[in-house]
């Protein structure tokens, strides 16, 4: 997770003195946590075509760099390739959300708090987050870039975090809620610290089972019971009344 805040701003000194479209960067964070407590990190990392072209061999050794980082980082970099933008695709798979966290001391894009409450039936998860995007100017005002130029580009990028979830979220901050509560989806304000809050429910379907097979041997136990003392009221060869 480290990856993209420490490549974000060098890209964006690269690029301000092409700053003639809107929406020329776009960083797109996916994360789908599964029922089994596992997640499948995406990050979509986009710089527009036209400004890539004037950016030439600057901005295609820096993709080249951050692809050889991720991958060093047990992330799988693909090539990305939109009708729009050009840059890459990371993808990872964690055992568990809180695998995320980076053993590192370096900053990271993410981070963030779980406070797990354990139920019989279920346990309820509530995840305080922060998307860290400050800093972005850092290096343009080492290498003496106008900072009004570079504030203005970084003001028209797309930064995006799109969860989905196994069951239907609880309370959140989201800026959209879709697919009955499963996924959420922020949009986040650049070069600032960007909160993300949300809880969820995950089902102990052991403990369920357990109830379960529990209830059905009592059920059982109380059928067997009942038809042995049926039987020894009236046992074989009785007349009827």
């Amino acid at each position: 997770m480290v990856i993209m805040k420490k490549h974000l701003g060098v890209l964006i000194c690269l690029l301000t003195f092409v700053l003639v479209l809107t929406g020329c960067v776009k960083v797109d964070t996916s994360l789908k946590i599964n029922s089994d407590g596992s997640s499948d990190l995406t990050l979509v990392y986009g710089i527009d075509k036209q400004i890539a072209s004037f950016g030439g061999t600057d901005i295609t050794n820096d993709l080249e760099d951050t692809k050889q980082e991720a991958e060093k980082e047990g992330f799988k970099a693909i090539d990305y390739n939109s009708e729009r933008y050009i840059g890459l695709t990371l993808k990872k798979h964690f055992e568990s959300f809180e695998d995320m966290k980076s053993p590192s001391d370096e900053q990271q894009l993410f981070d963030f708090k779980v406070k797990e409450t354990k139920g019989f039936f279920t346990d309820t998860y509530k995840v305080d987050g922060v998307f860290d995007f400050t800093g972005m100017t850092d290096d343009a005002e080492s290498e003496e870039f106008d900072q009004q130029m570079v504030e203005s580009m970084i003001s028209q990028m797309e930064l995006t975090f799109n969860l989905e979830l196994p069951v239907e979220a609880g309370e959140n901050n989201a800026t959209e809620v879709k697919n009955i509560g499963k996924e959420l989806v922020w949009n986040f304000t650049p070069n600032a610290k960007n909160d993300v809050d949300f809880e969820f429910k995950k089902i102990n379907y052991v403990n369920i089972a357990l109830l379960a097979i529990g209830a059905l041997l009592v059920i059982i136990f109380v059928f067997l019971f009942v038809r042995r003392k049926n039987k020894q009221a009236n046992p074989p060869g009785t007349p009827a009344e």
